[in-house]
């Protein structure tokens, strides 16, 4: 069979490779692609995730991703740290998710979290709990 020189090129431009990585502080996606990739597929690739972002089901309980990221010493260290408004919010929004968990429902559609609406509101303070931990190890070694 032979194909159009024309029909390969954009083939291989709009060849994309998914990697899921889990050395960060939570999984998250990342996406390879290639070089002269079209426009129309950061428009793909928003779909995606925003489908993705709906499938995971936690945005129907009302939370928030920061809300699911599992409580090891760094995560419960950059709790402490969070500002009271933001912390109480926090737990409003867990203790909802549980009860509706325990009710076997969820929320209405109006009041889902939406992708655009999920902010990293965790992150900042987890990073820089992580730092000082590694800086604090790289001193325990000299």
């Amino acid at each position: 069979m032979v194909y159009d020189k024309h029909v390969m090129s954009h083939c291989a431009m709009a060849m994309t490779s998914i990697i899921f990585t889990h050395d960060a502080p939570r999984p998250f996606l990342v996406v390879k692609m290639a070089s002269r990739a079209p426009a129309a597929t950061g428009r793909l690739l928003l779909g995606f995730r925003k489908w993705y972002y709906n499938l995971c089901g936690f945005n129907k309980l009302g939370l928030m991703r920061d809300d699911t990221i599992y409580e090891d010493s760094d995560v419960k260290e950059a709790l402490r740290r969070l500002p009271e408004n933001l912390y109480n919010d926090r737990m409003f929004r867990i203790k909802r998710a549980l009860d509706l968990s325990m009710k076997q429902q969820i929320l209405p559609k109006d009041q889902w979290t939406k992708y655009e609406e999920d902010a990293s509101y965790l992150s900042p303070y987890l990073n820089e709990v992580v730092r000082e931990r590694k800086e604090k190890e790289e001193w325990t070694k000299k």
